[in-house]
């Protein structure tokens, strides 16, 4: 009776330590569970706060790039594309006339980084003058030095290079090549960008012909192109179209008494051996035209244009500063030759006809004859 008495004083005392065992372990369980989701908790907020970091970080780099397209928007379009462009001139490259052509390649070459790249394909030999300017307008070429009589049957406009009485700083200043250009455009498919050398013109006469006065050029037979036909006819005498490279041969045979030609570069067309004067004074302006192939120029990017454009002025300016040395140095070749220099008695009346034939003439060819006036009369 003790021992089960005992064993069931035992077992009661034992359920009783069990029972207060099994609280203590729930309460633990339950202490550890409380952390946990602290844990978990701050955890949250951690990876909520690093979220918010991620998302602030992209939004930096999302405006710094939007910057950066803003930025690049207004610098000049650049694609890296090379572009060669193919040239024609109307005289051989080492003619004086053609003295702006490898200023204007070194130039174009250097200030677009080769980006541009200048193909010289050959001056007459290559292209007859007559069709250069053709040559141009459907892309045979896509740039050419042209003088601008070679095509005026087409636009007659270009003339008002010719009889222009402002000096090229005038001409950039009013706008009057841009003006020039829009004729171009319209009629012949391509870009007017500037002219191509100074020069004016002077009237020739071989070495059996004496010229003193105006009178004395009634009925002969002078060559010359368009530009100069309405001084030609202005004096009495007869105009008869010839290439440059036919001067030589026709005046050798006495197909022609004379010929108009710029008022240097004559030792380039041998002129010296067959030429008796130069006649003064010299008169209007050298004809030669910076053409381009209008698809051909409006497929450059806008920076290579204005590279190109800039260009033409600076080959313009610095060759025109070479003209007046070779003037006096040709003179003392011609000189040397038997060539005489001469100057009318009636100048002053040759002047008159020059200014009054060139503008009525071109008048007739025309319907914008005020407007141009206003490009390129004093």
């Amino acid at each position: 009776m003790y021992l089960l008495k005992g064993g069931n004083l035992i077992m009661g005392r034992f359920m009783k330590e069990s029972k207060w065992a099994t609280l203590m372990v729930i309460g633990v369980l339950f202490v550890l569970l409380l952390s946990a989701c602290g844990g978990n908790e701050d955890e949250a907020n951690g990876s909520e706060n690093s979220n918010d970091g991620n998302e602030n970080v992209a939004a930096e780099n999302a405006n710094n790039e939007n910057e950066n397209e803003n930025e690049n928007a207004n610098e000049p379009a650049n694609d890296g594309e090379t572009y060669t462009l193919s040239v024609v001139l109307s005289l051989d490259e080492d003619n004086p006339q053609m003295l702006s052509f490898p200023i204007f390649t070194e130039i174009v070459e250097a200030e677009s980084d080769g980006r541009i790249q200048i193909d010289y394909v050959g001056g007459p030999e290559a292209i007859p003058p007559f069709t250069q300017g053709e040559a141009v307008q459907n892309g045979t070429v896509d740039m050419g030095w042209v003088a601008g009589s070679y095509y005026a049957d087409v636009v007659p406009e270009v003339l008002g290079l010719s009889f222009s009485q402002l000096e090229y700083e005038e001409e950039v200043e009013r706008g009057s090549i841009e003006y020039i250009s829009r004729f171009h455009e319209e009629k012949m498919n391509t870009k007017a960008i500037g002219r191509a050398g100074k020069g004016n013109f002077a009237l020739h006469v071989g070495k059996d012909i004496e010229v003193n006065s105006t009178a004395d050029f009634e009925g002969l037979d002078i060559r010359g192109t368009a530009n100069y036909v309405p001084v030609i006819e202005a004096v009495g005498a007869n105009a008869i179209a010839l290439e440059a490279g036919e001067i030589y041969s026709s005046l050798e045979r006495g197909l022609i008494d004379g010929y108009a030609w710029t008022n240097y570069a004559l030792p380039e067309l041998g002129a010296q051996e067959i030429t008796g004067s130069q006649i003064m004074p010299y008169f209007n302006e050298a004809d030669q035209m910076i053409l381009a192939n209008l698809d051909v120029w409006n497929d450059l990017p806008e920076d290579l244009q204005e590279i190109i454009t800039n260009a033409a002025i600076d080959a313009y300016l610095e060759s025109r500063d070479m003209v007046e040395e070779i003037l006096a140095e040709e003179r003392i070749e011609m000189e040397e030759a038997g060539v005489q220099y001469v100057e009318l008695e009636d100048a002053d009346r040759f002047e008159e006809l020059v200014e009054e034939n060139s503008w009525a003439w071109l008048a007739e060819r025309v319907d914008n004859i005020e407007e141009m006036e206003e490009y390129f009369k004093q």
